[in-house]
Formats: structure tokens, C-alpha cells, sequence
């Protein structure tokens, strides 16, 4: 066996699948893909959209000679290892060469930057130094932008970034925007992700015009409400680029039994709650005074005092600059979560059950790890996965902003999630429970809520009932209008070949009359 050969059989040591393993739902994203230079896919977690966007690079590749390079833009775990995890795995991808765009202390971003490869890699806060490195010279034709929710802020840098290069003529002529939660709090988000995809075709070109039209003002409350029809005519006028894909349309595996646990805390407890809640001032029993400055820190403090702890933030002289710098002290209000949680991990260890714990406060990771001494954090490179699919890790402990992206935790015996702190985030609840509820989870997974009673905890289960509802009829409508669209396009298909076949059968009778002749 000559070196060629073991350089191949090393490259395609780690695929396992072929294009035949795809599902016809990931065949029909492929199609859509490539008929539909730009567009968006609004994909549930756990379908493969990853493999989907991969075979619409190597299809373009081999099938019309062209080798532009592609970039792919997404949270730092997912292009870290997500994808080139990804594109190792099947036959008809593993031979396209990839780069990720990252200092590794060896090779400078710059460098890696100016590799000739397939695909490059880059994470999303890269993106503006990216478009500057390149200027003009900009390489990319392709791009592809995951969990694209992450560009939803039109004042963004990265966003403005990245729009600069759209408005380009040239410069980039194919773009897919991948996401599962694209208006996950509100539909405004869904302006920024669009104008990328058309340049304001669709939605226009400015979003004070958007808001104008589609939005009403609460100035009390400093929000924007949808006026009523405007979920219908946004989604209608975007409809044409879209594929919407849910799981349960697709997966037999069973939706998530969802269990909101009610702990109970003593009166004292509620009452300082309460107390911080009407006055933005509470004092503690040890008569520390503490004040929430705003009507956002003051959300926060509740949602903590919630959860067990308060945090104090504390002016400290530093004594070799003089300068003042800022600590934050902990104050413990309760632990009936804790208590809480404790039973369930004696249930779950019973069983022998791993459980996965998602936290928000640092000071909450403070209770947890006192309580819990056997329990693992994740780490940023994701060293733990491995062993938690295999059982080894009896509680995982998961922040939602920086494990909502790119962990497959569902091959294990782990399927029970607990949220020990909520937060209002739509995206990143349901990002976390993806991360075991997806595809290759062998057992029916369960996620429970710890709602602590008479606080703010409260209203958080109740909006994300109320967003996750909202989302869902976002998706509901978008596919009756797809549906909609495609069926009044087959018509006039099939109106237009009629007419055709009418012609020709015309044409057939006026020549035999003149052969009689």
C-alpha cells in the first residue's frame, strides 16, 4: 500500500454514513437549497440541518465546477466542533478540505484566513474583523449563517458588518440563514435575518418603516405589539424563501413531558421579596441594604432571590492603583431549591439516572456545586460530553448562553433537565432542552421547571409559554402559506401545459387539413 493510499484511508477513517442515510426531509432541504440561492431555513433542533447545508456545498462544488469558497458563521462550539465533527462523518462531504478561522497560538487567524480550502469556519463575533480583514478582496460567495437568531440585532456589530458585504453587488451570491427560533421573543428579530437574505426586499429597507407598519408603540411599557394581521402579512411576504421543519412532523420520538415543580418558601423569604419587588430596596436580616437601580436589575435580583441568593455589589479600594473597583458579595436568602433538587437527585441516583441541571447566576453554580460536590460543569471545549453519554457524569451542570449551541448530550442514559434558575429567554430554554432532546435519544426526556411560589419565577414559566405559543403559530402559519403558495404555483404549471398541449393539438389539426388538401 503506497502513501496515497494511506493518506485516503486516513481521511475516511472516521466516516460512517453515505448519502443514502439521509432522510427524505434532509433530501428535501437540499433541493429547496439550491433552487433558492437565498433563503432561510427554520429547522427544529435535531434534524440535520448541518449535514443538509454541507451536501448543498459539495453538490454545488461537483456538480457545477465551481469552487468559490463557502463560510459558514455560527456560535463558537458549533463551527468549533458541530460542524467539522459533521462533515467527517459522511462519504459524500468528508473529502471537501475545511478551515477554522481561529488563533490556536500556532497559526494566526490571519493566516488561517488566506487558506485555500472548501469551507472556512469563523464564529460569529469574528464577523467584523473578518469583513475588514478582506475589504474588498472579500472571497466568500457562499455563506452560511447558523442559529442566525444571533443576527437579530440590526444595530449589531456583527450584523452591520456582514450586511455591508450583502449590499455589495457580487460579492456574495448565495446565502442561508439556519435557525430554530427565529422570532423567539418577538418578530421585530425577524427583520435584521430577512434583510440579509433579500436587502429589504421583502420587509424593506428600514426598520422604523417596519415597526411603523406592522407594530404598535406601548410607551409605558416601552414595547412593540403586532397589529392585528401583522403576523399574517410579515410571514406572507417572506414565505417564498422559507423551509419550515418541525420534528414532530418528521421524529415519531414523543414531545417532552414538561413538569412545572412548585417549592414552596417560607413567609420571611416572600416577604423580603416582596418588599424588594414594591420598594426597589430591601434590607436583610443581617441589615445589609441593598437597591435596584433599575427596573432590569431589579427583574434580575428577583429572579435570584428566587433561586436562593442576592447578589451586593460593593465599591473596594484598590490599594496599589487607588482606584475603586467593583465586587460582588453573595447573600444567601434560602435554600428550599436546593432541598428541592436534592430529592430529585436522590431519585434519579436511585434509578441510576444522570441528571442535567441548567443555572443562570453565578451564585446559584456557587449553591450547586456546595450541595452537589460530585456534580461536573461544562467545560469550553466540551471535554465532558464524552463521558456524559457514557453515563459517567451523575449531574451536569450547564449554563443556557453557552451550552445552548452545539452539545449532543442525548446519547446517553441522561434525559432528565432541570432548570434551576428560569429566565425569560425563549431562544436559549429551548436550545438547552435540545441539547437531549434530539435525534439518537433512546428515552422519553423530561424537563423540570423549579418554580418557587409567589415570585417572579412565576410570570418566567408563564412567558415562555406564552413566546414558545407564539413561535409555534409562527410556524404553523408560515407552512399553511407555503403550502398555500406551492399549490397556487402547481395550477398555473398546470394551466400553462394545458394551454400548451391545446396549442400543439391546434397545430396537429391544422396540418392534417392542409395534407388533405
Amino acid at each position: 500500500m503506497d502513501a496515497f493510499d494511506l493518506a485516503i484511508r486516513k481521511r475516511f477513517a472516521n466516516v460512517e454514513h453515505g448519502p443514502e442515510d439521509m432522510h427524505s426531509y434532509q433530501d428535501a432541504c437540499v433541493e429547496f437549497g439550491l433552487a433558492n440561492p437565498f433563503s432561510a431555513f427554520f429547522i427544529d433542533m435535531g434534524l440535520g440541518k448541518t449535514v443538509s447545508s454541507l451536501t448543498i456545498i459539495a453538490r454545488l462544488l461537483l456538480e457545477t465546477f465551481d469552487d468559490d469558497m463557502t463560510l459558514v458563521i455560527g456560535p463558537l462550539r458549533v463551527v468549533t466542533d458541530t460542524w467539522p465533527t459533521e462533515i467527517e462523518l459522511w462519504r459524500h462531504t468528508a473529502w471537501m478540505s475545511h478551515t477554522l478561522i481561529r488563533d490556536d497560538g500556532k497559526v494566526t487567524k490571519e493566516e488561517l484566513a488566506q487558506r485555500r480550502t472548501s469551507v472556512h469556519f469563523i464564529n460569529r463575533e469574528q464577523v467584523e474583523w473578518l469583513v475588514y480583514f478582506w475589504k474588498e478582496k472579500w472571497p466568500y460567495r457562499r455563506v452560511f449563517v447558523d442559529e442566525s437568531s444571533s443576527f437579530k440585532d440590526h444595530t449589531s456589530k456583527r450584523f452591520e458588518a456582514l450586511a455591508k458585504v450583502r449590499n455589495t453587488p457580487g460579492m456574495i451570491t448565495r446565502l442561508h440563514i439556519l435557525t430554530a427560533t427565529p422570532a423567539a421573543e418577538t418578530y421585530i428579530h425577524l427583520f435584521p435575518q430577512i434583510f440579509l437574505l433579500d436587502r429589504g426586499e421583502r420587509l424593506g429597507k428600514n426598520i422604523t418603516a417596519y415597526r411603523s407598519r406592522y407594530f404598535t408603540y406601548n410607551q409605558y411599557k416601552r414595547k412593540y405589539k403586532l397589529r392585528p394581521g401583522g403576523e399574517e402579512d410579515i410571514l406572507a411576504k417572506i414565505a417564498d424563501i422559507c423551509l419550515v421543519q418541525k420534528a414532530k412532523d418528521h421524529l415519531s420520538r414523543a414531545e417532552p413531558t414538561i413538569i412545572r415543580r412548585k417549592v414552596g418558601l417560607e413567609p420571611a423569604h416572600l416577604a423580603l421579596i416582596k418588599k424588594l419587588e414594591k420598594d426597589f430596596i430591601v434590607t436583610l436580616t443581617d441589615g445589609t441594604e441593598i437597591e435596584a437601580k433599575t427596573a432590569a436589575i431589579l427583574s434580575s435580583m428577583l429572579l435570584q432571590m428566587a433561586s436562593g441568593s442576592l447578589y451586593e455589589t460593593l465599591l473596594v479600594e484598590d490599594f496599589e492603583t487607588d482606584d475603586l473597583k467593583k465586587v460582588k458579595k453573595v447573600h444567601n436568602i434560602h435554600d428550599h431549591k436546593i432541598e428541592a433538587l436534592k430529592e430529585i437527585y436522590e431519585e434519579a441516583q436511585a434509578q441510576g439516572e444522570p441528571l442535567l441541571v441548567a443555572y443562570f447566576f453565578q451564585s446559584s453554580l456557587a449553591k450547586l456545586r456546595k450541595a452537589f460536590p460530585k456534580a461536573t460543569v461544562m467545560d469550553k471545549d466540551g471535554k465532558c460530553i464524552k463521558p456524559w453519554n457514557a453515563g459517567k457524569i451523575p449531574m451536569l451542570l450547564i449554563h443556557p448562553q453557552s451550552a445552548g449551541h452545539g452539545l449532543n448530550l442525548q446519547r446517553g442514559p441522561g434525559h432528565t433537565l432541570i432548570f434551576f434558575d428560569l429566565i425569560y429567554s425563549l431562544e436559549y430554554y429551548l436550545q438547552t432542552i435540545g441539547r437531549i432532546d434530539r435525534q439518537g435519544q433512546a428515552n422519553p426526556v423530561i424537563v423540570q421547571l423549579l418554580i418557587a411560589e409567589g415570585t417572579r419565577d412565576e410570570d418566567v414559566a408563564a412567558a415562555l409559554v406564552q413566546k414558545q405559543d407564539a413561535q409555534e403559530m409562527l410556524f404553523v402559519i408560515l407552512k399553511r402559506l407555503i403550502r398555500a403558495m406551492r399549490k397556487a404555483a402547481r395550477a398555473i404549471d398546470n394551466a400553462i401545459q394545458s394551454s400548451r398541449a391545446a396549442r400543439t393539438v391546434d397545430v396537429l389539426c391544422e396540418s392534417d387539413t392542409s395534407d388533405e388538401l
